[in-house]
């Protein structure tokens, strides 16, 4: 009877001991791939020539972004003011929560954007 029993502990740790093991050998190789790759990473040389055209680029990247997302958050309020009609119109408490939501969110993002555009120029 005793036999039996320690015959299923023995099974038991074996099984624990190879769930460790492949755990272990899992961390290994994730170990292993993060130092490949940060070492590969730092073989980059990162240099600044070319710094007008750069600084050319910047700007017009940041010109686009600063012209579209607060547009993107007028779209996202007149979406906001869409859905609150049609919720008063159904009479629908949480449909009005989610429009007044949307329109906040769209505020913030046009505001944002063009509070970067004031302190960007």
């Amino acid at each position: 009877m005793y036999t039996k029993k320690i015959a299923k502990i023995a099974e038991k740790n074996t099984s624990a001991s190879k769930i460790k093991s492949k755990i272990f050998n899992a961390k290994s190789y994730l170990s292993a791939s993060i130092f490949g790759i940060m070492t590969t990473m730092m073989t980059v040389v990162a240099s600044a020539t070319g710094g007008a055209n750069n600084t050319n680029t910047w700007s017009t990247i940041t010109g686009f972004l600063t012209t579209w997302i607060p547009r993107i958050g007028g779209a996202v309020i007149v979406f906001g003011l869409i859905q609150l009609g049609i919720s008063f119109q159904q009479d629908n408490a949480e449909g009005k929560t989610r429009a007044i939501q949307v329109i906040i969110g769209g505020a913030i993002v046009a505001a944002v954007a063009t509070m970067i555009n004031t302190f960007m120029k």
